[in-house]
């Protein structure tokens, strides 16, 4: 049992820190509202690239030079609204 205290304690302790973290981003974004709008642009724009890299990369996955092919163009225009 007293293991589990310390356990509980660390965690406690890493979830303050992460609300800290996030309060002070919080006030952040309101204060410089223009900079929160670029990053945030930043942020998803590099997570777009990095989806179709990642789909560009599972065309060699395919097992015929179709689907390959197929792949790696879809790969190139790949809308983040694909499912997949």
């Amino acid at each position: 049992m007293g293991n589990a205290k310390g356990v509980f304690k660390e965690v406690a302790g890493g979830t303050i820190g992460w609300a800290v973290v996030l309060i002070l981003l919080g006030i952040v974004a309101v204060v410089l509202p223009l900079a929160t709008g670029v990053a945030v642009s930043v942020v998803v724009s590099w997570l777009i690239v990095l989806g179709g890299l990642a789909y560009l990369a599972s065309a060699f996955a395919g097992r015929y030079a179709g689907a390959f092919i197929w792949r790696m163009l879809r790969g190139g225009f790949r809308s983040p609204h694909d499912a997949d």
